[in-house]
């Protein structure tokens, strides 16, 4: 199909949209310390990629979940405190927040999105390491 030209270092995580026949990865570029979005076109096999905006701290390392129903990537990130949920823009990676994992503390960053039910879903240990399904209403 191709290659995602500029990426160094994946993530784990893309989201394939049939509809527009793209491929978005998150990913690195030739600076290891900053987390990119690669967005690639398969038909013409075109790559652009857009600097992900850091926290204080560094780099922030998202998992996606999927796309929203207006094309913006659902994705869950630590930001010190608690899993939040947020949407990401392809056009220009601005982000915003639509929610929480409640109190997941421990996981293995597999999220799926539900566009029937503008749901978020994540298995996770609870802070007293219970196994627990966590479910995210959001964009309602």
């Amino acid at each position: 199909m191709g290659s995602i030209e500029g990426m160094t270092n994946w993530d784990g995580n893309f989201v394939y949209d049939e509809a527009a026949s793209t491929v978005y990865a998150l990913g690195h570029g030739l600076d290891i310390n900053d987390n990119y979005l690669f967005t690639t076109q398969l038909r013409t096999r075109a790559t652009s990629s857009t600097l992900l905006a850091p926290s204080d701290t560094g780099a922030i390392y998202y998992t996606v979940g999927g796309l929203d129903p207006r094309g913006l990537l659902v994705a869950a990130y630590w930001d010190g405190k608690k899993e939040v949920i947020v949407t990401i823009d392809p056009s220009d990676a601005s982000t915003n927040v639509v929610g929480s994992l409640g109190d997941l503390k421990n996981w293995d960053n597999q999220l799926v999105y539900n566009s029937t039910l503008s749901a978020v879903v994540a298995l996770g240990w609870t802070p007293s390491n219970v196994a627990h399904l966590y479910q995210t209403v959001i964009n309602r």
